[in-house]
Order: structure tokens, then sequence, then C-alpha cells
């Protein structure tokens, strides 16, 4: 398919290809980019379910808007071949950095945006079913993008073709490998592998052949991510341990704790490692010395420990400590320190609401619903789920006598609701002017496309790649002004040649009609006027030649010219 077209797209180059289709580097003349195409293998067109999941795919694609997953631009059939638009991503696959082990903070990086893309995805209600390095294209610019939802599965949809045996060994959860029901845990593993990969430079299971490296997934124990890495945090490697649980209840279970949790190891780690004061171990026997020390102690030992550990991460790090400690005046000191500091840092408010419940609750004996209703409301902060976060304060508030610190968390999740339902509205307010933007440089309506993303780049300069498109119509918009004015500047030219043509003013109308013609070689009319003005330009120094020759009472040599001039304008008069 090299040099020909699908729809309006020039086939520039082979990328790749798979068992279902062949992607292609394309030219989209209308808007002047490159794309990227995949079309489906001609012998799969007669094959009406698989154009089905082709089609199903580009749906399911098409409708995610997200910075770190590829666009979908258009899908189409032609000819026979079924075919995707997509976004063009210069750059190269993460696999090509792996085999050997990466920093932590680079491998944090990118699994961290690939979670983001696919909270986003799995909400949407679309799992990916192939997360593997080949499909993570990294941007010149170094941005993660995932891409290739090549076999990507509509979560309601019960199509036997895709529920078969889909996806890449290596990074295969175990209930995949065993053919089992498939949801967005099964990405997490896959993604959980990736990590895994690299941070030790290997896939933690390899097999002689794909059904051995499948016998290791569903059966084989993790391997220590440590014993072949050892400058692997301790907290990351549990992290990771986690993510990878041959069952899919005991993971993370979604993408957003997924990611919380992996951040969260790693603040935890680079924590100790300023201080050089943290170990698990080390920490449950300071909170348990605390706790038995008594009130005095503890009180002096909680003043210690927040001169040691400098910067929000330590003391939020002393907070997480104090809970698990069930010191919750502690856990209350060291969340009035950090607001302090940072009063909207990570869930401490809401860690403070739980914290003061527990202390009404044990002085009380009573108060279980609700603490546990406050632990259920932190979990939602962690994940930025303001809505339940809310209503799960209220609930407890009604069941319990009001605290300051339940109130403030209650007060605080409200206005984050509120920011974040502010921020989706506008995000859809965005992608919707984006989206029109779009279709009117399809139209070439160039005018209409800037004021549509001035009016983006207004409310958010750095909003996808609106500042290129914007540049770009600009470039357009210079040169279909510039268009304009050449062909009201040729029309102009054009009604003065010929106005000098019918005047008998044949040497300016050649000079006229002669630039004309270099401007547009093809005009056929230009082109017999251009002729006949030359002509004419002759016959008129003919004319004059046998005038002067007359005044020399020279008949015949004047006669002769004459002739000369009708032989050129056979309605020369003479």
């Amino acid at each position: 398919m090299i040099g020909k077209t699908i729809g309006r797209y020039q086939i520039v180059t082979e990328l790749g290809k798979g068992g279902f289709a062949t992607v292609y580097q394309g030219w989209d003349p209308s808007l002047e980019r490159h794309v990227a195409i995949k079309v489906l293998h001609p012998e799969l067109t007669r094959d009406d379910a698989a154009l089905k999941r082709f089609q199903r795919e580009a749906v399911a694609v098409a409708r995610l808007r997200h910075p770190n997953i590829i666009i979908v631009y258009e899908f189409g059939e032609e000819a026979g071949s079924a075919y995707i638009v997509m976004e063009f991503v210069q750059g190269e696959t993460l696999k090509s950095r792996l085999g050997k082990p990466l920093a932590v903070d680079e491998a944090v990086r990118v699994i961290a945006d690939i979670a983001s893309a696919l909270e986003y995805a799995h909400k949407q209600g679309v799992v990916h079913r192939d997360i593997k390095p080949a499909n993570i294209l990294m941007n010149t610019e170094n941005q993660v993008v995932l891409a290739d939802f090549g076999i990507a599965l509509l979560a309601q949809t019960s199509s036997s073709l895709t529920r078969g045996l889909l996806g890449t060994p290596q990074y295969m959860a175990p209930e995949q490998a065993l053919g089992e029901s498939v949801d967005a845990r099964s990405d997490l593993y896959a993604l959980g592998i990736m990590l895994f990969e690299m941070l030790a430079g290997q896939v933690p299971f390899r097999g002689d052949s794909p059904l051995a490296t499948l016998a290791l997934q569903v059966n084989a124990p993790l391997p220590k991510l440590r014993s072949i890495n050892a400058q692997v945090p301790e907290p990351v490697e549990m992290m990771v341990e986690r993510a990878l649980s041959k069952d899919p209840a005991q993971r993370y279970p979604n993408a957003a704790e997924f990611r919380l949790a992996l951040i969260e190891a790693v603040e935890v780690a680079r924590g100790a490692m300023e201080e050089g004061t943290y170990s698990p171990t080390m920490a449950t026997a300071n909170a348990e010395r605390a706790r038995a020390a008594g009130s005095a102690p503890a009180a002096r030992q909680r003043s210690d420990a927040a001169q040691r550990m400098a910067g929000l991460p330590g003391l939020y790090q002393g907070m997480l400590e104090a809970a698990a400690a069930n010191d919750w005046q502690q856990v209350l000191e060291f969340g009035q320190a950090i607001r302090g500091m940072d009063p909207n840092y990570r869930d401490v408010v809401a860690l403070m609401a739980r914290a003061s419940a527990q202390q009404y609750a044990e002085q009380h004996r009573g108060g279980a619903i609700e603490v546990r209703l406050l632990e259920q409301a932190r979990v939602a902060w962690s994940a930025e789920r303001w809505a339940d976060a809310v209503q799960l304060f209220e609930q407890a508030l009604r069941l319990a006598p009001a605290t300051q610190e339940v109130e403030e968390a209650l007060a605080e999740a409200r206005r984050r609701l509120a920011d974040s339902e502010a921020r989706t509205r506008q995000r859809a307010r965005l992608e919707r002017q984006y989206i029109r933007a779009t279709m009117l440089m399809d139209d070439q309506r160039w005018d209409e496309a800037a004021q549509a993303l001035d009016q983006v780049l207004a409310i958010d300069p750095g909003f996808r790649d609106a500042e290129a498109l914007r540049a770009r119509v600009r470039d357009r918009h210079s040169e279909q002004a510039r268009e304009t004015e050449r062909a009201n500047t040729t029309q102009g030219t054009i009604e003065r040649a010929f106005g000098a043509c019918r005047a008998g003013e044949w040497q300016t109308a050649v000079g006229m009609l002669e630039r004309l013609v270099e401007i547009n070689p093809e005009d056929q009319a230009l082109l017999h006027q251009l002729e006949l003005a030359r002509v004419m330009v002759q016959v008129a120094d003919l004319n004059a030649e046998a005038s002067r020759l007359v005044e020399q009472g020279r008949w015949e040599e004047a006669m002769v010219k004459m002739e000369e001039a009708k032989a050129l304008d056979p309605h020369y008069r003479g």
C-alpha cells in the first residue's frame, strides 16, 4: 500500500504489522499533518466478527480523551479495506529502552502516567487487555502515550470472539492465561509486570515457550525484586508484590489506588533515605514504644519525631505510623503540623477526621459504624472520589456528635468536589470547542477555526496541541489571504489587459498578458489572447512602416508591407 491513498490519506511507510492489522504512517493533506493508519488485514474483512471487533475498537478508543492515550481521528472503509486513522506519535516505544534496570524515578513517572490513562479508560468501560512495553509510546518530549487498543474490550461486551486467549504471555494476568473473565485488575497486573521489568531489567516470568510462560504466570511464585536489583527500595518491592498477586481480589482494586500506592511507596523510601532512620520493623517498634511509654513520654517522643522528620513526606509518614499504632492524638498533632505547611496535603484532613472519631469512639465505647464510614471516606479521598467522600462524611456526622476535624474534612471535601466538577465541565467545554475547531479546519474555514482555538487557549494555554493547531490555522489563513489578494490582483490585470486590447494598445496589452501567463501558464484563454496581441503588434508595426513608405512615394514597397499585414490579420483594411 506504500504510495497509495486510502480515504483522503496518502500512505507513506509501514510502521508495524500484527496478526490483526498493519499500521502505516500516512499524510493528511487537508490538515498537513502525519497520521498513523491501522488497516485491517484484507483476508479479515470477509470475517464479519473481526470487522465488528475492529469497528468496536474504533468507537471505544475514539471517545477517550486523555493526555496519555493516543487520539483516534477517523474510522473508514474503502474498497474492501477497513482502517482507523490515529495521532502519529514521533518517538520510540518503551520496549526499546528496556533490557537493563531504569532509574526508579523514571520508572515511577512512566508507570504513573499509564495508570492515569488506565484509570480514565476503565471508567469509560474500556479494558485494554494487552498492556506491554511495545504499546507504550514515548514521544520526542519524553511524554508517555498508551497506544494499540487492538484487542480492547468494552466491559459490557460478551462477544465470543474477544473471550479467547488474547494478549502477550509475559504480561498476561493468571486469570487471563486461564481463559477466565478479565477486568481492569488484569490490566493492572500487566502494569505491575512492566514496573517489575523496568526496575529489574527483566520480566519475572519467562518460559521456553508461550505455554510455559503462561504456566509460570499461573503457578510460579514471584521472584524477589530486590534480589535482582538491590537498589530498589523495600516499600516499592512490597507495592509490586501486591500488584502481582495471583488472586485479583488481593491486587489494587483500581488504577487510582495502584498509582497512589506507588507514589506513596517512593515518598516513604525517599523520606527514609533522607533521614536514614526508616525501616518497616523500626517504624513498628518505635510506634509500639511510644504507645507503651505513657502520655508525658509519648508527647516528648512525638516532639522528637517531628523534629527528626523534616519536610512534608516525613511528617506524613509519621502520621501514618501513628495511625498504625492507634495513637490518635499523635495523628492529630502531625496533621496540625502538616496543615500549617500545606492545608491541602494528600488526605491529611480525612485522616484527622478519622483520628478524631476514633478518640471519641474509645472514650464513649461506641461509634464503630461512623469510624468505618470515616475510614471509607479517607480511602475515597485518596482516590479523589470526592462525591463519595462527601457522602460518607455526611453519614458519619449524622451518626455521631460533630467534631471540628470532621466538619473541616466535610467542608474541604465539598470544596474539592466543586472544584473537580468545575474542572470536568471546563474540560468538556474545551473538548467540544477543540473538536469543533478541528472540524472547521477540515472544512478549511480558517477564520472560524482560529476563533474556536483562541477561546480554548484563553482558558487553557496548554490544552492538548491547540497552540500548534492555532499556529497552523494562522499560517493557512495568511496563505489564503495571499491567494485571495493574488487572485484579486490577477483579475484586475486581466481586465486592464483586455481593455488595452479593445483600445488597440497592443504593446501594453502584450506586457500585461505575458505577466499573467507566467502566473497561469495553463490558462488557454490568456494564451490565445497573448498570441493575438503579439500578432496585432506585428500588424501595427507593418502598418506604420507602410505609412512611412507611402509618405516617401515608395508605393510598391508600401503595398508589400500591407500585404504582409493582411496575411497576419484577415480583417486588415490598410
